[in-house]
């Protein structure tokens, strides 16, 4: 009976072995795999079609392994979070487990995550959030390795709308420097960056699906932008000229969906908010001088993250008080809407953590 009851205490530890987040019957297991390499066909499967939907005024944040959405705590199990990017029907996210170096990136329908991409970037969503796109190194095979690949996705359907492998090169040496890379969208196109040809910003109709240049060329060879994409959870990224929009800017951030405010990001945790018109400082009543965008509630009112104090070094067990008010703008009533900790460990559902 010894043998016996040694191979049943040994298939007995190899399946509780098997971590919960990979066992058959957990919600959360990831499907397997990701897209098929080469240019994808319209219609190719990515995800399950969207079956819930997430209220845009919702302030979201994820904590190790678990997203908040409001009121709803999301567990991803053994699933840690690095980065994530919210919409109206699911959750990007920039995962590993804990105490592993294992970053895979996956879309978090409600349900289940699915692995998306080789080498994927962080996708963005379209101003309607119906659309969500990203570049990859999942094109055909080219000399040591695989080209970029450009994916826009239906996420109401799963299904892939538009992809593409043209203008990426046949030499990964082109890599070194230079790689593709997914801008956003507008109303009309989708916005991205080729590796080769004359110009490399380009935006593809989301009507006709033709590609077409998205930039002009100075007399000095650089390139000025035709045409400026929006996220719906922050607004247009432009670069700022004493608080203002300039193509001449020097200072990275956005200016807000409807075009009133601006927000600088240039200095770490140091957000700083002006006139989009005038350039002239709106201070929200902060009373902090550590501060960043956490989102919108409404077109005037904005979450700020206000930790007690910041380091600059991600502290894994770190408990700093983070305060996160609604501010109105431009009065600059701002009132409380949680009380968090932790904040180099704080990951925000949208916009530059900065």
């Amino acid at each position: 009976m010894a043998p016996v009851r040694m191979a049943l205490a040994t298939l007995l530890a190899l399946a509780l072995s098997v971590p919960p987040s990979a066992q058959a019957d957990d919600p959360r297991a990831p499907e397997p795999g990701a897209l098929p390499a080469g240019t994808l066909a319209v219609g190719t499967r990515a995800f399950a079609p969207a079956t819930k939907a997430y209220d845009p005024s919702h302030l979201v944040w994820a904590k190790g392994s678990r997203i908040h959405d409001g009121g709803e705590v999301i567990d991803l199990g053994r699933w840690r979070v690095h980065e994530m990017q919210r919409t109206p029907h699911g959750f990007f996210v920039d995962v590993s487990r804990a105490r592993h170096d294992d970053h895979r990136l996956g879309w978090y329908d409600g349900h289940r995550l699915t692995w998306i991409g080789l080498g994927a970037s962080m996708p963005n969503v379209s101003p309607d959030g119906r659309l969500a796109g990203w570049a990859d190194r999942g094109g055909p095979r080219i000399d040591h390795g695989r080209s970029g690949r450009i994916v826009v996705v239906d996420l109401l359907t799963g299904r892939v709308v538009f992809s593409t492998s043209r203008w990426m090169g046949d030499d990964t040496d082109l890599y070194e420097e230079i790689y593709a890379s997914f801008l956003g969208f507008d109303g009309q196109y989708a916005y991205w960056n080729r590796v080769t040809g004359d110009v490399r910003r380009v935006r593809t109709d989301l009507t006709t699906w033709e590609t077409s240049p998205a930039a002009t060329v100075d007399e000095d060879g650089w390139e000025r932008p035709v045409g400026l994409p929006l996220d719906p959870y922050t607004g247009t990224p432009v670069t700022l000229d004493d608080g203002r929009p300039s193509t001449d800017g020097i200072e990275p951030g956005f200016v807000s969906p409807d075009g009133r405010f601006a927000f600088n990001v240039s200095a770490t945790a140091r957000l700083k908010i002006t006139d989009a018109a005038t350039g002239a400082r709106v201070d929200p009543e902060w009373d902090s001088r550590w501060r960043w965008f956490a989102g919108w509630q409404d077109a005037d009112t904005v979450y700020v993250a206000l930790p007690k104090r910041f380091s600059y070094v991600r502290q894994p067990h770190e408990r700093t008080r983070v305060r996160v008010a609604a501010c109105d703008l431009p009065a600059g009533t701002c009132t409380t809407v949680a009380r968090l900790r932790g904040p180099t460990t704080l990951v925000l559902g949208a916009g530059p953590e900065a």
